[in-house]
């Protein structure tokens, strides 16, 4: 997708670059939200100020490049996501900024179509992607049907048109109406209206839905009418990525479902046997929506761990019956080499694939005869911040914070001592005239400059200095941005300063 802070060539680029992975879809949406995080320089204003910067040029005349740039390239293209219903109302995404902060209100004719949460029709969060319709009230489908109908027509080269609810979640309609069935239930209602229409105007352009957030609740009673005008994309946010799906994977009892309260899964397996439900009521085809390359990516640092996360669950595709997987991800996922990109592309081609032998080629080729010194580095990186420490799956006092663990600070230290070594591996190699080998060595050094700054700041962190870890990370961003010119085509460097932010400001209730 176009998830993530790329520039217009960039994304150019990227679509090149999937064509020698041999990926073949791409999902655009939302162009101007993520775009404009780059021309912004979100998180790094100290040394890069903003550019100019039109995002209604950016969703239709930059949205055009894109889509001749991937028809050329055989690429097929889904369209339409989170940005559906908030278009469906007719208002504009690139005005969604003034929605959030309040400089822009949604007009009063619109209202009733809004879903009634918390006492009143309003947009949730002041976010015109986050806000569900009223579902049960046949004008607001009409007009998510018009507009699936608006796009089809306009552009019938599109290979798919996905579906998505709202981006935010426990937020659907309680009037009394909407009460009397599952979000799923509407959804599948809203579908076959979408699914009637087509059919009547000849439209053969076929649908995305996906289970996520409150979709991931099964329909109790609903059923598609045509499930061959359909995919379904499963889309795990709430997942572990501690685990993958496996074949002897136990699963619980699928949790309840309530009304704007349900608890999300808090594992795999409990997303799974969500899924599971689903897969009664629906024949598929199912393919899967992932986020390993969204904020994920940017908690393993020294990337092993993660890279092997990724081999893992494109093996579980054939685990789930599932026809493919579409990656949530930044266009710039090669911090500091992509490696773990590349192994998900291999392994979509070839599952039965050698992981260690594959990791030896692509390291050979990369960083020459000094390779696993360069694996042993990223490996014992990897170990020193541990992944699942990064996830918040590892504190040792919940009640101080998700990352509160003072024994862990002891791993972090050894990030030093890591980058000093591999600069020695560095100034001891020989020169090379393979100009990938050059730059690939000379951004592992940034990397090691890189994983130090953001060690001393969890170091902060693992032992409750919350207030200090943040005034280091702003340190840490303001230092390390200076190399954004340097980097930019390989670390996303807002959208991993925003996935880390998110850990750093996390204020527990005691603080030290």
């Amino acid at each position: 997708t176009i998830e993530g802070e790329p520039s217009l060539e960039q994304v150019v680029s990227y679509i090149d670059f999937l064509t020698k992975e041999e990926m073949n879809y791409f999902s655009l949406y939302m162009i101007d939200y993520y775009q404009s995080g780059y021309y912004n320089h979100n998180f790094n204003n100290q040394n890069r100020a903003p550019e100019a910067y039109d995002g209604k040029v950016a969703e239709t005349q930059w949205r055009a490049l894109y889509e001749c740039e991937l028809t050329k390239r055989g690429i097929r293209i889904i369209s339409g996501e989170h940005d559906l219903i908030p278009t469906a109302l007719g208002l504009e995404m690139t005005d969604l900024e003034l929605y959030r902060s309040g400089q822009k209100q949604i007009s009063e004719d619109l209202i009733p179509y809004l879903a009634f949460a918390r006492g009143r029709r309003h947009l949730y969060n002041r976010n015109i992607i986050d806000t569900n319709l009223c579902y049960s009230n046949p004008e607001a489908r009409k007009l998510i049907v018009n507009q699936m109908v608006k796009v089809a027509q306009e552009k019938p080269y599109l290979d798919f048109l996905g579906l998505s609810l709202a981006d935010g979640s426990r937020n659907h309609c309680e009037c009394e109406a909407c009460q009397k069935k599952r979000p799923s239930d509407w959804l599948l209602i809203l579908l076959n209206e979408i699914d009637e229409k087509f059919t009547e105007l000849n439209i053969s352009m076929r649908v995305k839905f996906s289970f996520y957030v409150d979709t991931m609740f099964a329909p109790l009673e609903e059923k598609l009418n045509n499930p061959g005008r359909f995919v379904m994309y499963y889309c795990p946010i709430a997942r572990s990525y501690m685990e993958s799906i496996t074949e002897d994977m136990v699963l619980p009892e699928p949790l309840p479902y309530i009304r704007n309260a349900w608890t999300p899964p808090k594992n795999t397996a409990e997303a799974y046997s969500l899924f599971c439900e689903w897969k009664k009521v629906f024949p598929g085809p199912y393919a899967v929506f992932e986020y390993h390359f969204w904020r994920h990516q940017y908690r393993d640092p020294g990337t092993m761990t993660f890279a092997r996360r990724v081999y893992e669950d494109v093996l579980a595709l054939k685990v789930m019956d599932a026809s493919g997987c579409t990656q949530d991800g930044s266009n710039k996922s090669f911090w500091p080499n992509g490696f773990a990109e590349y192994i998900y592309a291999e392994t979509m081609m070839n599952r039965d694939l050698d992981y260690e032998k594959e990791l030896e080629d692509y390291y050979t080729a990369l960083y020459g005869a000094e390779w696993q010194q360069v694996v042993s580095y990223l490996k014992r990186t990897s170990n020193a911040f541990s992944f699942a420490y990064m996830e918040g799956e590892q504190s040792s006092d919940p009640s101080r914070g998700t990352h509160y663990n003072p024994a862990h600070a002891a791993d972090l230290a050894n990030v030093a001592e890591l980058g000093a070594e591999i600069r020695s591996v560095y100034k001891k190699r020989k020169p090379t005239n393979i100009r990938v080998q050059g730059l690939a060595w000379r951004l592992l050094m940034r990397h090691a400059e890189y994983c130090e700054g953001f060690a001393a700041v969890m170091m902060e962190k693992c032992v409750g200095h919350d207030r200090l870890a943040l005034e280091k990370y702003d340190q840490f961003l303001a230092e390390f941005g200076k190399h954004d010119y340097e980097t930019e085509r390989y670390l996303d460097f807002t959208l991993a300063s925003s996935a880390n932010a998110i850990i750093v400001n996390r204020m527990p209730a005691i603080e030290q």
